[in-house]
């Protein structure tokens, strides 16, 4: 990605205009972009982007749609709905919003902080989904970056996180595994340049005044910690930081492209091979459990001291096993691999019959099922999700499914091959460990195992034509709630 040619930190109104047409001229426009969500809080911050990216997007035959999410956090929090409503009225832009009831059904183990977070990722997703979005664009601004940097330089963050915000950044959806772009226009814009700018053009904003609030750790930053730095150290802290994180992102998209080529070789069946990950230095060993941690739901434990003590772990054979991660999932060192198990794989889930076109949690697994016409799979090998597979409806008419763990016995006549198979057989040569073959699924017909998921599905359930009715079922891994 080009560097920008304005500067890292912009405190000045008559750079305001030049710095979000450079992005976008540079960033957004070669993107081929046909429709772009715009992140409205109705906060000054969003509502600047909002005026400042509009004009542009009609120039360009770009169709924007306003995204506001209402948290229920606060009384005023409806009046800001209806001003984002108005506002993206006087465009005649359409319009797309959600109410969240955070307070009425809290999030366990996360902080209330982190669950809107969730929440918003969550809306931002069904409203790209719903509206073909091609991406969203968001009015994170250069002191948000600054108090990024500064909170997880407390918590002991690497390179990564000391990073900060990124211009660009893409993150994927663990239910379905569709990817989601994300623009940040003004991350090198200062907020207090952004209201200079709204107060020059006469545009009006909604206040929260819960970002007053000082016992949230970011407010703590804002607006204690950053004003005594600019007093005590360098009236040039913002600017120093933001160098700071943009040489720190130059390092980290090196080390991270490393990092995910080699993920790649090391992994077999959802588990890490130990033994060939201490083979790289320390600094891509962190980068590839991360990654990893990623893949498998285990986000929260991808901090830099969970990290270097599960590498610890997988150099000391004399420590323990397993360590635990939080309360619903543990790190399990089984052999050469390494594998993380969730509660609901300690013990063997009861067979539960599949909702035809509906869903189901199972254990840690989201099982859907729809009525659909032709052939689509996804096989990444058992034991790795998402899964897809396509089964041929008459031949399941008037017939119950279920999905199960593994009985003893059980064998599988796979498509393509003669004969049948032991399942225990096939998780072997897959390596699947031990201890999590009793609490995957399969899917069986009465007593017959018809498919196991991320594997060829039994004989006699193919699909005859191309456009013959089909069963689709899709599993996904994920606590549930997640």
């Amino acid at each position: 990605m080009d560097h920008y040619t304005t500067a890292l930190y912009v405190t000045t109104v008559s750079q305001v205009e030049p710095v979000v047409r450079h992005f976008f001229e540079t960033q957004i426009l070669p993107s081929n972009i046909q429709r772009l969500g715009v992140a409205v809080s109705g906060g000054a911050d969003s509502v600047a982007l909002f005026h400042l990216l509009t004009p542009l997007c009609r120039a360009a035959g770009i169709e924007t749609v306003v995204l506001h999410l209402n948290h229920g956090l606060r009384p005023e929090s409806v009046a800001e709905a209806d001003f984002v409503r108005r506002l993206a009225d006087t465009q005649r832009l359409k319009f797309h919003s959600r109410a969240a009831e955070l307070l009425k059904h809290p999030r366990k183990n996360l902080s209330l902080e982190m669950a809107a977070r969730e929440e918003r990722l969550k809306f931002y997703f069904e409203a790209s989904s719903a509206n073909r979005l091609n991406a969203i664009t968001t009015g994170h601004h250069a002191d948000d970056l600054c108090e990024t940097v500064l909170l997880r330089l407390t918590r002991g963050s690497g390179i990564a996180g000391l990073s900060g915000l990124k211009p660009i950044s893409n993150i994927t959806s663990q239910h379905d595994q569709t990817k989601l772009t994300f623009y940040r226009p003004l991350l090198r814009i200062s907020s207090a340049v952004l209201r200079d700018w709204l107060n020059e053009h006469r545009f009006t904003w909604h206040e929260d005044r819960s970002n007053l609030d000082c016992d949230i750790p970011r407010n703590n930053v804002r607006h204690c910690v950053m004003p005594f730095l600019r007093e005590n150290l360098s009236p040039d802290i913002n600017a120093s930081l933001c160098r700071s994180a943009e040489s720190l992102r130059d390092d980290e998209a090196f080390l991270q492209e490393i990092a995910e080529g080699a993920l790649a070789s090391l992994q077999y069946n959802g588990a890490l091979l130990i033994a060939a990950l201490l083979k790289h230095p320390p600094a891509i060993q962190r980068r590839i459990l991360r990654l990893w941690l990623f893949k498998n739901n285990s986000a929260h434990a991808a901090g830099l001291k969970t990290v270097d003590s599960i590498l610890a772990h997988c150099r000391n054979t004399d420590t323990a096993r397993t360590m635990q991660l939080d309360r619903n999932y543990r790190l399990v060192i089984c052999g050469e691999l390494l594998s993380i198990q969730s509660e609901f794989q300690r013990k063997r889930p009861s067979s539960v019959e599949l909702i035809i076109g509906g869903s189901i949690q199972w254990a840690d697994y989201l099982i859907e099922t729809s009525a659909s016409r032709g052939i689509k799979s996804i096989t990444p090998g058992i034991g790795i999700y998402p899964a897809l597979c396509s089964l041929d409806a008459s031949k399941l008419a008037g017939r119950n499914l279920i999905v199960r763990s593994r009985k003893p016995g059980d064998r599988i006549a796979p498509t393509g091959f003669q004969g049948s198979r032991k399942i225990k057989d096939i998780m072997i040569d897959a390596k699947i460990p031990r201890h999590l073959r009793d609490t995957m699924p399969v899917i069986a017909c009465g007593d017959e195992v018809i498919w196991i998921p991320g594997y060829r599905i039994a004989r006699g359930y193919t699909l005859d034509s191309e456009d013959a009715a089909a069963l689709r079922i899709t599993i996904t891994k994920g606590q549930p709630g997640s």
